[in-house]
């Protein structure tokens, strides 16, 4: 039967796969992965490799490691191997973007990398990516799903904005709650201001690399930590959301006000 080229979605390495196949194991990193995924994860990142082939160097303008800025006009970009670093809004407001793979030599994203990039469709973040600045995705909204690949230290609010993401993979319950503080306020519209100031059933899809769920092991953690914070709070008479001060009848008039019902 003849095999298929595909990519790892966990380790990026090439592959030759069976496509009537649903699932196989990476031989490199020993991670399974959906076959029709990594297929399409190949496909993607040879068609935006011959998209930009092409581009003239002065499209990326690299200081010392760093993508300090993006000039081009490329929706599918794959940013060059010397790149360990992409700056400051290096790609902010390319509203014509539509996919960018970073390849395994990018260590951080820093703040507003790609802000207000509201075409951006899919980001590829290989492995060796230790850190997301915050806002460092904020406002792309035609993002839908987010994989994390393992060894990523610190998500510090990344995807504030990104309203329509249903789909997050990652391994690390820590990284999925830096995700988590990132994602609730965009993405979770219908708050309680009850026992909890999100309502927990109205969440993107938080799955392992392997496809297991980790949502109930991560919301467990929270809700003990929640009620950690909640108990501290009621005792200096402040809002655990807002740290405002709670009025006489224990109610905090700005979160009341401004959390949607």
């Amino acid at each position: 039967m003849p095999f298929t080229p595909a990519k790892c979605t966990q380790c990026n390495a090439n592959l030759q796969v069976d496509s009537a196949k649903d699932a196989a194991v990476c031989e490199h990193c020993g991670t399974p992965f959906i076959v029709e995924k990594a297929i399409n994860h190949y496909n993607t990142t040879v068609q935006a490799q011959n998209v930009i082939i092409n581009a003239p160097n002065r499209d990326f303008e690299i200081v010392g490691g760093v993508l300090k800025k993006y000039h081009g006009a490329a929706v599918d970009v794959v940013v060059p191997e010397e790149v360990v670093e992409i700056g400051e809004g290096a790609f902010q407001n390319c509203i014509g973007l539509r996919s960018v793979v970073l390849s395994g030599s990018v260590e951080r994203i820093c703040i507003i990398a790609f802000r207000d990039c509201t075409r951006l469709q899919e980001i590829t973040l290989n492995q060796g990516l230790k850190m997301i600045d915050g806002c460092a995705f904020e406002n792309c909204t035609a993002l839908h799903e987010i994989l994390i690949p393992n060894g990523v230290e610190i998500i510090d609010n990344a995807f504030i904005g990104c309203f329509e993401i249903t789909r997050v993979v990652v391994d690390d319950v820590k990284v999925m709650e830096h995700i988590w503080e990132s994602l609730c306020l965009s993405v979770c519209r219908n708050y309680e201001y009850q026992d909890s100031p999100f309502d927990w059933s109205n969440h993107p899809q938080f799955l392992r690399h392997d496809g297991t769920d980790i949502w109930p092991e991560f919301k467990a953690e929270q809700f003990k930590q929640l009620d950690i914070k909640k108990e501290e709070c009621r005792r200096q008479g402040v809002c655990f959301i807002c740290g405002r001060k709670l009025s006489s009848r224990g109610i905090c008039k700005h979160c009341k006000k401004y959390l949607p019902h």
